[in-house]
C-alpha cells in the first residue's frame, strides 16, 4: 500500500512538471531541449507503467529503481538488465517490447529530422517554432526547388517511410526467425511467434534484449545468427543508408520489370489476338512494375534517402571494415578459447556475430566473462565507435571516427582541409567531431573515477567495460550488472540516457549555447552528421 501511495505522489509531481513545461510554451524551447525532455518524460512514464505491471509478479515484484533502470535501458535501446527479462510477466515483456519500439522509432525520427536540419543550416539551438516553420511551411511564395527541397510534406513522407521500412524489416526478420529457430528446450516454453517477433524488433532497434536473456541457444545455429546480424546491421547503419539501399534495389527491380513488362505485354497481345484471356501472372507482373516505378518516383521526388553520398559511403565502407576487423581479431584471439568446441563454420559465425553486436546491439552467444583481456579491449573500441547516425546505434558514430582519422592524417601531413572520397569536409563538421571526441572521453574518464569509488575491490576492466557499454548503449556486461546497488543503478541509468541523446545535445539543452555558428557562414563544403 505504501508503495502505491509513493507512486501516486511521484506521478502527481511528474504531471505537474509536464503541465508547467507545456504552459511555459513548448514552441519556445530549443530542438535539443525537446529531444532531451521527450526521452526523459518517456523514461519516467515507462518506469511507472512497468512498476505497476510487475507489482504482482509471482516470482519477484520489481522495485521502482529496477523499473526505472529497465525503462531507461529499453527506451535508450541499450539492453542492460538488472533483472532477467525471462522472469518478467508476459505483460512486462510486452511493455519492454513497446518501449524498445517507441525508443527506436523516436531515435530514428529525431536524428533524421536533425539530419535534414543539418543540411538546411539550422542550429540545434533553434527554437522549436522556427524549426517547424522551416519544415512545415508549404513554400507557396517561392519557386525555388532548393528552398522547398526538404520542406512541406516531404518531412511527413520521410516519417511515414521510417514507419513502413522499420515495420517491414522487422516482420520479414521475424518470419525468417520463426521458421529457422531450433526446436530446443531453451525456447520451447516461449510462444515461438512472440519470441521471433521480440528478437527481430530488439535486433533491428539494436536493443540487445532477449526473452531468453541471451542467445546461447543459437550458438550452433548459423542461419538464425546471420538473420539477427543482418537486422542489427540494418538498424545500425542508419535510415538514410537503408533508404539508399532500397532505392538501389527499387531501381534494379524497376529496370528488370520494364523488360518483363514488355515481354508479357507482347504475350498478352498475342493471346488477345488469338481470342484467349491473359493469364493471372501477366496482370501481376504489370502491377508489380507499376508499384516499383511509383515507389522509385516517390523517393526521387520527396524522400531524400541520403543526407549526402559521402556520408552514406563512409557508413557503408566503415561498417564493412569494422565488421571484418572485429571478426578476424575475435576469431584469432578466441579460436581455442571462448570458441572452442565449435565447428569452423560456427566459430566464424559466432566471431562475426560478436563483431556485429559489439558496435551496437549487445547480443551474445556465450559468457563474455570468459573472453581474454585483449578481446575485451577490442570490444570496448568497437563499442566506442558504434554505428551510423540516423539509426539506433550508439557510440561516437562512424562518421565522427572517419573524420578524426582523416584529421589526424592531415595533422601529420600538414594539410589545410579534411578530404574524404575526394570531397572537402565542412570545417564545422571537423570541429564538431573533435569536440564530441573530447567531451565523450572526458565524460567517460570522470564517470570512471566516480564508479571506481563505489567498487574499490572490483577489477577496473569490469567497471570500465560496463560503463562504456552503458554510455554507448550497447548492452554488454561481464556479469557485473546484477551486482550494482540502488545508487549505482541511477548512475548507470544516467549514463544510458546521456549516451543515447548525445553529450553534445545534452550540453546544448542545458546551456542553450551550441558553440558554433550557423552552417554556411564559415564554409559550404560537405556537411556530415556527427554523433
Amino acid at each position: 500500500m505504501k508503495r502505491l501511495q509513493f507512486l501516486f505522489v511521484y506521478l502527481k509531481i511528474l504531471i505537474q512538471l509536464i503541465y508547467r513545461f507545456l504552459t511555459k510554451g513548448i514552441s519556445s524551447l530549443s530542438v535539443a531541449r525537446i529531444i532531451a525532455l521527450s526521452f526523459l518524460f518517456a523514461i519516467f512514464f515507462g518506469s511507472i507503467l512497468l512498476y505497476l505491471v510487475e507489482l504482482h509478479n509471482p516470482t519477484k515484484p520489481l522495485s521502482y529503481t529496477d523499473a526505472l533502470y529497465m525503462s531507461t535501458s529499453a527506451f535508450c535501446v541499450t539492453g542492460l538488465a538488472v533483472v532477467p527479462l525471462s522472469s518478467f510477466t508476459l505483460s512486462g515483456q510486452i511493455c519492454i517490447l513497446l518501449f524498445i519500439k517507441l525508443g527506436g522509432l523516436g531515435i530514428i525520427i529525431f536524428t533524421v529530422l536533425a539530419g535534414m536540419l543539418l543540411i538546411k543550416g539550422i542550429s540545434r539551438n533553434t527554437k522549436l517554432n522556427s524549426f517547424l516553420t522551416e519544415f512545415l511551411d508549404d513554400n507557396k511564395n517561392t519557386k525555388s526547388p532548393e528552398v522547398s527541397k526538404y520542406g512541406g510534406s516531404g518531412v511527413f513522407r520521410a516519417i511515414i517511410s521510417i514507419f513502413q521500412v522499420s515495420i517491414i524489416i522487422e516482420l520479414i526478420g521475424a518470419l525468417f526467425l520463426y521458421f529457422s529457430l531450433p526446436d530446443s528446450q531453451d525456447i520451447e516454453k516461449y510462444n515461438r511467434f512472440f519470441l521471433s517477433l521480440f528478437t527481430s524488433i530488439s535486433a533491428f532497434n539494436n536493443a540487445g534484449f532477449s526473452l531468453t536473456d541471451n542467445l546461447n541457444f543459437l550458438r550452433s545455429e548459423s542461419f538464425p545468427l546471420f538473420v539477427v546480424s543482418v537486422l542489427i546491421i540494418l538498424g545500425g547503419i542508419g535510415f538514410p543508408v537503408v533508404i539508399l539501399i532500397e532505392k538501389i534495389f527499387l531501381e534494379t527491380m524497376k529496370n528488370l520489370m520494364y523488360k518483363l513488362e514488355a515481354y508479357f505485354e507482347n504475350s498478352m497481345m498475342r493471346r488477345a489476338l488469338s481470342g484467349k484471356d491473359p493469364k493471372f501472372f501477366h496482370v501481376w507482373v504489370i502491377r508489380l512494375s507499376y508499384y516499383f516505378e511509383e515507389r522509385f518516383m516517390l523517393y526521387n521526388q520527396g524522400i531524400r534517402g541520403e543526407s549526402n553520398l559521402v556520408q552514406s559511403k563512409i557508413i557503408l565502407y566503415g561498417t564493412f571494415g569494422l565488421i571484418v576487423f572485429g571478426t578476424l581479431f575475435v576469431l584469432f584471439l578466441e579460436y581455442d578459447s571462448a570458441l572452442q568446441g565449435l565447428t569452423n563454420l560456427d566459430k566464424f559465425m559466432n566471431a562475426f556475430f560478436l563483431s556485429v553486436s559489439s558496435r551496437t546491439a549487445g547480443f551474445s552467444t556465450f559468457d563474455l566473462a570468459t573472453l581474454k583481456h585483449s578481446s575485451i579491449v577490442l570490444i570496448c573500441l568497437l563499442m566506442f565507435v558504434g554505428g551510423g547516425p540516423q539509426g539506433t546505434a550508439g557510440g561516437i558514430k562512424i562518421t565522427t571516427f572517419a573524420i578524426l582519422l582523416q584529421y589526424l592524417k592531415n595533422v601529420i601531413s600538414t594539410s589545410q582541409s579534411v578530404h574524404i572520397f575526394g570531397e572537402t569536409i565542412s570545417k564545422r563538421s571537423v570541429a564538431m567531431s573533435i569536440r564530441l571526441y573530447f567531451l565523450a572521453t572526458t565524460f567517460l574518464a570522470s564517470m570512471g573515477f566516480i564508479l571506481t569509488v563505489f567498487h574499490e575491490n572490483k577489477e577496473m576492466h569490469y567497471i570500465f567495460f560496463e560503463m562504456i557499454s552503458a554510455f554507448c548503449t550497447v548492452g554488454f556486461s561481464l556479469n557485473f550488472t546484477e551486482e550494482i546497488n540502488q545508487l549505482e543503478k541511477l548512475v548507470y541509468s544516467g549514463l544510458m540516457y546521456f549516451g543515447r541523446i548525445g553529450i553534445l545535445t545534452t550540453l546544448v539543452a542545458i546551456t542553450g549555447f551550441e558553440g558554433t555558428t550557423q552552417l554556411g557562414e564559415i564554409d559550404d563544403d560537405v556537411k556530415l552528421q556527427i554523433g
